[in-house]
């Protein structure tokens, strides 16, 4: 055991004894507390101050049972008819005896088991009841009193009773009667007395109305309150007393009478203490009895009769009843169970205004583990137990988060270099499962239904140079447009997460695949901490994230097999460019394939971009004759995108910067002129233009080097085949951040270079190894050499680089001469780009 857990262990046990030696300390420090306060509200008694006395005796009620010792002093106060009044314009009275009669009830209740002086409580008090010379109120608050003792006040249910007889016109008398009927109605019914019972029937045809209502009152009452086995004795005796009513012609006794069942029955609403047969069958009495407001009370007590069967039936009162038991027998367990209960109303609060605040309380609580100390040791979570679980990571608290990181994900997402270079974007035709999408419109239309569902993938497939990545780009865009209907999913935002290189291995075993989306999830909402591991997964699933995989046939092979179908695998919503669909084949997917633009587009496309970059052609004539000359230089009538967007910025370069350059009449020259325009159009400290495609053609080759298609190259091998520049860092810096061709990446650090244009880097690198084998035959036959073991070694090979061979062979084809190279190195180009024999088969 460490140092620190031996401190905190018998810190942990210090801590337990000394709180224990402070409670066992405090109890009699408490009594004592209490007695030395009985004995300062006793001199607050003796004080001529009426208000004084008042809150003494108000304090010394609170106290209860422990005041027992100032019984005799408030006895004597309740003859003390002074009055404290707060204002001059107040109406209100507060009298000392009054609250000393209040007092007296709240002790008395308290210690009934001491029977003498109970006896003599309720004699003073029933003393105080008689003396007709007190005022009403007075005395209608020493009959509280008596009801307040209960059962051993029964001494006092005459006096009580005595009071209806007197005069009813006098002031506070009606405050009076109807104290004394509460009065009689928690005495007796504590008190099975027939005696009792018996006035209290005689009082239903009293003259005075006050004694009838508080009869009919005192019955409900003792119904109410009373013994279940005591109610068919109630019940049957009431109805006894109805028919002699009747007999005796007092239908306003049997009204009264009736009344006192509704009471009853109304009084045990809730409970089962009734026997219902009896109730039912004395209600079918008055049903049918001749008096209308004795069927009136019928009437009314008929649905209370079916709750209250429905209750006992299923047992519902009876549990609840019980229930209701334990929780007033043990009130802190039952305090603290009503709290827990009440926990998730207050989430639902929280989640319903203010839904962030569950995320930082989850985050907050998440490491709060809670030991369970059984046999078998069960760890969980806090915000497990305090239900916090249960609302965190629902669908509008991540839409929530979404919302709040939105407008920093829009403004990151355009920074980036891949979505940065394709912002000027012309919609060219796609197919959504063989249907042809010619705008945004439709591709939405087509692309909605399916970000509804609970997983989608979008497999965005064509050739280099096609658009593949710009509409990935831009699908990232319309994941997070501000309208539903110009949203890539309507129902909620997604925020994009580019996926660009390949994965790097986690040496802590953790899933490479998602640390890449976490940590470009980072760089994309702007935040220095990492995304928890839990937050991610969960807007991963419920497809909060739209993740892009960008060129899956550029990646290695790991990268691949992150995306294989896995129960576990966690992303929703995925849109993946790719040449080929091939390793794709067991991934429930959409296919969009992007189309060559037709001779019959071209003239719209080039029109569009050129409008998009705020240029247009002076004349239709002149428009069209760009296109041909385009449909020349590609040698048939459909092209790639990227071509025809090069183009446009060769033409737009010769008409703004009056450059000597003449336009390409190949594709090879076509990609040396792109690089050669966007190094003139730089302003400030401009390298040379011949040493910038040097630099280039080397890098991309670099790049190709070991696989034959676009893949990254280590930062240290571009720098050593750079050796001969002047300055390669600086090269390569202003290859980056100048022209933007490449991108330095990395995780822990940038150590790797990736171009940013496939075809261009295919169409580079053919141009390097053109100017650098030239006529060496021995040279070819090693570079050859080495293209076809690419083509065996790699899965799909002779697909994934086939538009390298391609570009091969178009340098050789229209440049080779210019460079000597043999003649047969195009032959040897075509043999490869011959289908193996497999696949020849599988085609036919």
């Amino acid at each position: 055991m460490t140092s620190d857990q031996y401190f905190r262990e018998s810190g942990g046990r210090c801590l337990v004894g000394a709180l224990a030696i402070f409670v066992g300390l405090l109890l009699p420090i408490r009594g004592l507390s209490q007695e030395v306060s009985v004995r300062e509200y006793l001199d607050q008694l003796m004080s001529g101050d009426a208000k004084t006395c008042i809150n003494a005796e108000y304090q010394l009620g609170e106290l209860g049972a422990k005041a027992k010792s100032a019984i005799e002093a408030l006895i004597v106060k309740l003859g003390d008819h002074r009055y404290y009044k707060p204002s001059e314009l107040g109406t209100k009275f507060y009298h000392v005896n009054q609250y000393a009669a209040e007092a007296l009830g709240k002790i008395g209740s308290q210690i009934v088991a001491d029977e003498a002086t109970t006896k003599h409580l309720v004699e003073k008090l029933k003393e105080r009841l008689e003396d007709k010379k007190d005022t009403y109120q007075m005395r209608g608050m020493a009959a509280e009193a008596l009801g307040q003792i209960g059962a051993p006040a029964k001494d006092a249910v005459k006096a009580l009773y005595a009071v209806f007889d007197e005069d009813p016109l006098k002031p506070d008398h009606p405050f009076m009667c109807s104290r004394a009927a509460s009065a009689l109605g928690l005495i007796v019914a504590k008190v099975p007395d027939d005696a009792l019972e018996q006035v209290l029937i005689d009082a239903f045809k009293h003259d005075n109305p006050y004694v009838r209502s508080a009869a009919v009152y005192v019955f409900g009452l003792i119904g109410a309150t009373s013994e279940k086995t005591r109610l068919p004795q109630l019940i049957v005796k009431l109805r006894g007393e109805i028919e002699r009513f009747d007999q005796a012609g007092k239908p306003e006794a049997s009204a009264n009478a009736a009344l006192a069942l509704t009471l009853i029955s109304q009084g045990t609403y809730s409970t089962d203490k009734i026997n219902i047969a009896s109730l039912k069958e004395l209600n079918e009495f008055s049903k049918s009895h001749p008096a209308a407001i004795v069927k009136e009370q019928a009437d009314r007590v008929q649905p209370i009769l079916d709750y209250i069967e429905t209750r006992q039936r299923t047992g519902f009162g009876e549990r609840l009843e019980k229930l209701w038991a334990w929780m007033t027998s043990h009130p802190i367990p039952a305090g603290l169970i009503v709290l827990y209960l009440f926990l998730p109303i207050c989430w639902f609060l929280i989640f319903w205004f203010r839904p962030l605040w569950l995320l930082s309380l989850s985050a907050l609580l998440s490491g709060q583990k809670v030991k369970l100390p059984w046999s078998i040791e069960i760890v969980l979570s806090l915000r497990h137990i305090l239900l916090i679980s249960l609302f965190h990571h629902r669908k509008r608290v991540l839409d929530r988060w979404v919302r709040e990181h939105v407008g920093t994900a829009r403004q990151n997402f355009a920074r980036r270099p891949s979505v940065r270079k394709r912002s000027t974007y012309v919609q060219t035709t796609v197919e959504i499962d063989r249907q042809a999408c010619t705008t945004r419109e439709q591709i939405l239309e087509s692309a909605q239904p399916l970000f509804d569902e609970p997983k989608t993938t979008l497999l965005i497939c064509g050739e280099g140079g096609a658009g593949k990545t710009s509409l990935a780009c831009q699908m990232g865009n319309w994941a997070m447009a501000s309208k539903p209907q110009e949203r890539l999913c309507k129902s909620h935002l997604m925020l994009p997460v580019l996926i660009e290189f390949d994965l790097e291995p986690q040496a802590d075993g953790k899933n490479a695949f998602t640390e890449a989306i976490r940590n470009q999830l980072g760089e994309l909402i702007g935040r220095s901490a990492t995304v928890s591991e839990e937050l991610l997964l969960e807007l991963l699933h419920k497809g909060r994230l739209l993740v892009i995989v960008d060129g899956l046939s550029e990646r290695d092979d790991a990268m691949r097999q992150s995306l294989r179908p896995k129960a576990d695998f966690p992303v929703a919503s995925m849109v993946i460019t790719s040449r080929t669909d091939k390793g794709l084949n067991d991934v429930t997917r959409t296919d969009i394939k992007l189309l060559r633009l037709k001779s019959d587009r071209l003239s719209s496309f080039m029109d569009r971009y050129l409008e998009r970059r705020g240029m247009q052609f002076e004349t239709d004539e002149e428009l069209f004759e760009s296109c041909r000359n385009l449909s020349r230089l590609i040698g048939n009538g459909d092209i790639t995108a990227l071509i025809a967007q090069m183009y446009a910025e060769l033409k737009i370069a010769a008409k703004t910067q009056a450059s000597d350059h003449d336009l390409p009449k190949n594709l090879p020259r076509l990609m040396e002129g792109y690089v050669c325009n966007i190094n003139e159009s730089v302003q400030a400290d401009q390298k040379d233009t011949r040493a910038v495609l040097r630099a280039a053609k080397v890098v991309a080759w670099e790049c190709l080097r070991k696989t034959c298609r676009p893949s990254l190259a280590k930062l240290d091998d571009v720098l050593q085949a750079l050796s001969g520049e002047e300055d390669a860092k600086a090269m390569l810096g202003y290859l980056e951040a100048r022209l933007q061709l490449i991108q330095t990446v990395g995780w822990g650090k940038k150590d790797a270079i990736h171009f940013s244009l496939d075809p261009l880097a295919e169409y580079l690198a053919s141009l390097h190894l053109i100017e650098h084998d030239g006529s060496n035959s021995i040279q070819w036959r090693k570079t050859l050499a080495d293209i076809k073991g690419q083509v065996k070694a790699q899965p799909e090979g002779h697909e994934n680089i086939q538009e390298f061979l391609q570009a091969l062979r178009g340098c050789c084809d229209h440049l080779g001469k210019d460079h000597s190279v043999p003649a047969w190195v195009i032959r040897k180009i075509d043999d490869i780009l011959k289908p193996p024999p497999a696949q020849a088969a599988s085609a036919d």
